[in-house]
Order: C-alpha cells, then structure tokens, then sequence
C-alpha cells in the first residue's frame, strides 16, 4: 500500500528523480572530474618546481617522471570513464521507471507503447 506521498507527483519529480541524479550520478562525477582535475593541476606544479630546480629525474626516484603522469592521467582518465559506463544504465533505469510508471516497467524489459503513451500524456493534458 502506497502512502499519500509516495503517490504524489512532486515527490516522483524531485525524489526519484532530481535527487537521484544530484547523490548517485551527477554528484559522484562531479567528485570525481573536481579532483582528478586538482591532481592533474599538483602533477603540472610540481613538473614546473622540478624543472626550476634543474634536478634530474635519477635523483627523483624515478628513471621517467613524464612517463609516470601520463600513467596516472591514463587511470584517472580510465575511472571516470568506468563510473559513467557503470552508473548510465542504472540511472536510464531510474528515469523510464519514473516515466513509465512500475505498472508497465520491468527491468530490461520496456514496451514501446507503454514508452510512447508516457511521452504523450503529459503533451495531451
């Protein structure tokens, strides 16, 4: 039994869907992108303050300082990649659940009329 308002409009509007969004993909990615962004900005100061101090990279504890940043460009690059490849179906899920409604939705398993008649309701009234 559905309470008054688990059956209301707005709470499908802003819970299920606006909140979803911000706490389980939009809010992770941005996390994500924000700090792999402050890392790669670390990376780029620190080249530069090795550079001013004219050290070898022997001496650094590393035969290639350059070849270790573009590795770890290429794993934060890779997570981000793998959070949106893993999240995007969940979160498509979320929305046609929201859109079509739990009578007509099974997980995978969408009809295109149910898809087309939630499409054109809202249009109609």
């Amino acid at each position: 039994m559905e309470t008054e308002l688990k059956q209301s409009f707005f709470y499908a509007i802003i819970y299920e869907n606006i909140l979803y969004c911000l706490f389980v993909f939009l809010g992770p990615l941005l996390i994500l992108v924000s700090l792999n962004a402050c890392l790669v900005n670390e990376l780029v100061q620190a080249r530069r303050r090795l550079r001013e101090r004219r050290l070898p990279a022997i001496m650094c504890g590393d035969m290639s300082v350059e070849g270790s940043e573009h590795n770890l460009t290429l794993v934060m690059v890779v997570i981000i990649v793998v959070f949106v490849v893993c999240q995007t179906p969940a979160f498509v899920n979320q929305l046609l659940f929201s859109l079509i409604g739990a009578d007509d939705y099974q997980c995978g398993k969408v009809s295109l009329d149910s898809l087309c008649n939630s499409v054109k309701a809202p249009a109609i009234s």
